[in-house]
């Protein structure tokens, strides 16, 4: 007879907090009129806490589960899931409090006619999120766990390790206060095992609070990212009033997770016209400020990684050459003849009017105060796996300033090749 499933904490052990948000007193299940697979199972769960069900195979680990994310009802016993007895509870509750839970399957459960982001923002949907309100957050949770080049891709052509990754995605993307995953090991090698380990220690450590504050973080950055793209558009003549502007740039900012990198001018260039803003001049700006972005994301790469981390610095030694060059192209100065001369060679008008150095500081001075939400928001996910201080705060912004520096370049070189 195979031996009783116990339910260990993880070491080390989490501080959780006074409250319990799974209770079980003396608890039995079976099936029909079969013998009791579980028997007096007594147990709570504080909140915070991390812990392993262990047992042999057929000593109702999955049973067990199934009573936590409410799929069953006991047959004797008491369950209370925060804080509300289950078993008394009436059945036009129980999705309510199965909407607080996420799961992780063993067979994943991935609807093969759905898309990767499709699979991933289908909890939101059920709960009744409006999509263009959730895509941002879904696409940047698949990103996280390594499927942001995945989004259209179907889950019959993914991996083992993919499709475990997107069964997390899944269970998580609602922010549950309780994370079930039933042997998220089992289907994959032991590489990928250890990767999905570290994944669900640092969701454990992360916590909705850090999650929060690195999304309030990113918020306000890109509330910043707008206020320089305005600036350019301005300098170029057609200033928008804030609501209106913020309404282009952050809905043609949809278009970055299309496949091929045009439709986001293409938005701005569409959604410009209706406010009177020539399409060239949309275009124009959009380059631009993609320019000033890589630009001051290599410079605060240059000024911050050789303190924080000089290993980085001697690896991208090229950020350090880059930069002033990128610099004196983007200068005004220079800038302004080689577009005209640029539009000259496709038959194109010249700009309107030259840009200033005044505005363009001041959409770089936008900018550099995006990189530092940006760092903190990547600080806010970091901080609880142990990483704290100036010297992180420095890594952080730098790392992200070159990260998304990098790509672009990237990108240039293959469209270049």
């Amino acid at each position: 007879m195979p031996s009783p499933a116990s339910l260990d904490p993880a070491p080390p052990p989490s501080a959780p907090e006074a409250t319990s948000i799974v209770e079980f007193e003396r608890v039995g299940l079976r099936y029909g009129l079969g013998p009791e697979v579980l028997r007096d199972v007594s147990f709570a769960l504080p909140a915070g806490s991390f812990h392993f069900l262990t047992g042999a195979s057929g000593a109702g680990k999955s049973s067990l589960l199934s009573l936590l994310y409410l799929a069953r009802r006991p047959s004797r016993g008491r369950i209370a899931v925060f804080g509300q007895d289950v078993d008394h509870a009436p059945r036009a509750a129980l999705p309510a409090l199965r909407r607080r839970v996420g799961v992780v399957f063993q067979d994943f459960r991935l609807f093969d006619h759905l898309s990767v982001f499709e699979n991933a923002a289908l909890p939101l949907r059920i709960a009744g999120r409006p999509e263009h309100e959730s895509a941002a957050n879904v696409i940047e949770l698949l990103q996280w766990v390594g499927l942001g080049d995945l989004l259209e891709a179907r889950p019959p052509t993914l991996s083992g390790g993919q499709k475990q990754r997107l069964a997390i995605a899944r269970a998580v993307v609602t922010r549950p206060r309780l994370l079930l995953a039933d042997e998220p090991t089992g289907n994959v090698d032991d590489q990928m095992a250890v990767r999905l380990l570290h994944l669900f220690d640092a969701l454990h450590r992360m916590g909705p609070g850090w999650f929060a504050a690195s999304l309030l973080a990113a918020i306000i950055g890109l509330g910043f990212t707008s206020f320089a793209w305005r600036t350019i558009m301005a300098d170029l003549g057609s200033p928008l009033p804030v609501a209106a502007g913020m309404r282009v740039f952050y809905l043609a900012q949809i278009g970055k997770y299309l496949p091929g990198a045009v439709w986001p001018f293409v938005a701005q260039m569409e959604l410009g016209k209706a406010l009177g803003v020539p399409r060239q001049r949309s275009a124009v700006a959009g380059l631009l400020f993609v320019g000033l972005h890589c630009a001051t994301g290599l410079l605060v790469a240059s000024a911050t990684l050789p303190f924080a981390s000089p290993a980085a610095a001697e690896h991208y030694w090229w950020v350090l050459a880059l930069t002033p060059v990128l610099l004196v192209v983007l200068h005004p100065r220079v800038l302004s003849p080689l577009l005209d001369r640029l539009f000259w060679m496709l038959r194109r008008p010249p700009l309107d009017r030259p840009l200033t150095f005044a505005n363009t500081a001041r959409a770089c001075g936008f900018l550099l105060v995006t990189w530092l939400f940006y760092g903190l928001s990547l600080l806010a996910l970091a901080r609880p796996l142990g990483l704290t201080g100036a010297g992180s705060l420095a890594l952080a912004i730098g790392a992200y300033g070159l990260a998304w520096s990098a790509g672009v370049i990237s990108f240039l070189r293959s469209i270049l090749k």
